[in-house]
């Protein structure tokens, strides 16, 4: 195919996948759960208090037979927040509820949030709704219908999943 037939093939291509959604705008981002509400038994990373987390190991870490369990566990903790998630989406609904909604899923099992206070970050989990091209501070954002909704999970001892949504 020569160059500019395949540039003309691309330019209808996007000219037919372009959409019109309303723009989200950041709002008022919530405090930031204190050190001091997180329940005695779930375990924290070194993180939780300072922000800051210990250097990575700059070796290759082989998981024993408890380490690969813990993984196995992790993510199906993951896999259950992400299918609660799913089934709380709907539009009128916040992101700081969804935050909400994980930060209770993940004490119940006993876990903690990764991404809670990880360097600063304020909430358990990763959002980002239409227009946000990464994850930024968790603001008070409201769920529309036919808004694209994001989502990134991790727990401490780590396991990580995406998943993204569109309320109908």
């Amino acid at each position: 195919m020569k160059m500019t037939a395949l540039i003309k093939r691309l330019a209808v291509m996007r000219r037919s996948r372009t959409r019109e959604f309303s723009v989200v705008f950041p709002a008022t981002v919530t405090p930031q759960l204190q050190p001091s509400q997180i329940p005695d038994d779930v375990e924290r990373p070194s993180y939780y208090i300072s922000g800051e987390p210990t250097p990575s190991p700059n070796h290759i870490d082989i998981k024993s037979s408890e380490g690969i369990e813990k993984l196995r566990q992790s993510c199906q903790l993951a896999r259950f927040v992400l299918n609660q998630c799913k089934q709380f989406v709907k539009p009128g609904i916040t992101t700081n509820q969804i935050d909400e909604l994980v930060t209770d899923l993940c004490f119940s099992a006993g876990a903690y949030p990764s991404p809670l206070n990880y360097r600063n970050f304020p909430k358990s989990v990763c959002t980002s709704v239409n227009n946000c091209v990464g994850t930024l501070l968790q603001a008070i954002n409201i769920l529309g219908r036919g808004h694209v909704l994001s989502k990134k999970l991790s727990f401490f001892f780590t396991s990580q999943l995406d998943k993204t949504y569109i309320p109908a």
